[in-house]
């Protein structure tokens, strides 16, 4: 590769270069976050094996006034899809935009190639985390203790595949945005024979690359006047199973809704797609059955397939557009178990708790006397048992202890029974 940018040659290097790029690779204070600095060696080795390789893995960078060598440009595949890109640069040229430099250039070369672009680094590397930021990267998490960023480009159709537009997804959830408002609220809209009159604000992340090849879509909640632009945080996702792109919804910071309520916000439109809602805010509901035997106190619990520890718990599931949390509880219990109920009117209890430590969990339960028979749904239980309170509290996550002392009182029963 022989490539020039306004001030670099991006140029294969050499054994004879061994000696500049040794300057640069055995300072402490430029491997300081990569690996220990390099003898005169392992500089020569290193240009044996990643520049003279058959596909070179680095070039060098060379200044145009002065012809010195400065650092090395890393450039390679990365998967099938993506070039992983990369620098490192002598102290001296610190603090002068090559490294922008060097990623513009090679974001236009991977945008005509149609291929994504991978920046990794160490989360002490700010700055190669900023500029991953600054050029639309998206950041896909830590991976064997380097932050990954993805920059997605078009695909050949204009469409992403089915993995870019999770990673699209994953990236964008809960990331704070600034949304473009087309179609605010009371826009009319006709497709397909079909008039839409929107009752919330919606719009596109621009610059952001949606899965139809297009900017990406984003639904508006908690804004009840139209608006021409948005500042908030991405709280869902609408996924598309008959579509090639998801809409995300964003919500003013600190407001969050669940998957039912972005449900019924969105089924103006969502209702002509096969779509199901997402939400970092999930929120289940369900009932705690029970029934007496012989004057003794017993209560329904299930056995959940798939999970690896307290897998007994009640009959519960997310919400759904419209309904109340009774209706929720009432559905689940019914469709888990094959049981009715008939609830307790004083009696309403929240969990709250965190999936992967930051995605807040409701769970709602009531305490209802079951009536029917039973059967389990074969897909998602595995097991069922009428157990006592004591053998309850044994069962299930320790969450529930404070919930079954609160039947007890209901139910003016003492745990023994």
């Amino acid at each position: 590769m022989d490539l020039k940018t306004n001030r670099l040659l991006i140029r294969e290097l050499t054994a004879a270069d061994t000696g500049a790029l040794h300057r640069i690779l055995s300072d402490r204070e430029v491997m300081r976050f990569i690996e220990p600095p390099y003898t005169r060696q392992q500089t020569a080795a290193f240009i044996t094996e990643n520049a003279r390789s058959e596909v070179p893995l680095v070039y060098g960078l060379e200044s145009l006034e002065t012809g010195e060598l400065i650092g090395h440009l890393i450039w390679h595949p990365y998967d099938s899809e993506a070039s992983e890109l990369g620098w490192i640069l002598g102290r001296a040229h610190w603090g002068r935009g090559y490294a922008a430099e060097l990623t513009e250039t090679m974001l236009a070369i991977a945008k005509k190639e149609l291929r994504d672009v991978v920046i990794q680094c160490t989360p002490e590397q700010a700055a190669a985390r900023h500029l991953a930021e600054k050029y639309g990267f998206f950041f896909l998490g830590v991976e064997n203790g380097l932050c990954v960023y993805r920059f997605v480009s078009k695909t050949r159709k204009g469409c992403l595949t089915d993995r870019q537009r999770e990673e699209l997804i994953h990236a964008m959830l809960g990331k704070t945005v600034t949304v473009t408002i087309d179609r605010p609220i009371g826009y009319v809209h006709v497709k397909s024979g079909i008039t839409f009159r929107y009752p919330i604000n919606y719009g596109f992340l621009p610059d952001v690359l949606g899965g139809d090849g297009d900017e990406q879509d984003v639904y508006i909640l908690g804004v009840d006047e139209p608006v021409e632009t948005f500042t908030g945080r991405i709280i869902g996702v609408v996924r598309r199973a008959d579509d090639n792109e998801d809409k995300l919804v964003a919500a003013p910071e600190g407001m969050l809704f669940h998957q039912g309520q972005i449900a019924e916000a969105v089924r103006f439109v969502e209702q002509y797609f096969d779509s199901t809602c997402e939400s970092i805010y999930h929120k289940s509901c369900g009932v705690i059955p029970y029934r007496w035997v012989n004057g003794h106190l017993q209560l329904l619990v299930l056995k959940q397939k798939g999970y690896a520890a307290f897998r007994w718990s009640f009959p519960k599931g997310h919400m759904e557009a419209g309904e109340t949390e009774q209706d929720t509880a009432l559905r689940e219990m019914r469709e888990e178990c094959g049981l009715t109920a008939r609830l307790h009117p004083q009696f309403r209890e929240t969990m709250h708790y965190a999936i992967n430590g930051w995605m807040p969990k409701d769970v709602v339960l009531f305490l209802g006397e079951a009536a029917g028979e039973l059967r389990l749904q074969a897909r998602e239980i595995e097991n069922s048992r009428w157990v006592s309170l004591r053998e309850a509290g044994s069962l299930l996550h320790p969450d529930h202890l404070p919930i079954l002392k609160r039947v007890e009182e209901c139910l003016c029963v003492k745990s023994s029974c």
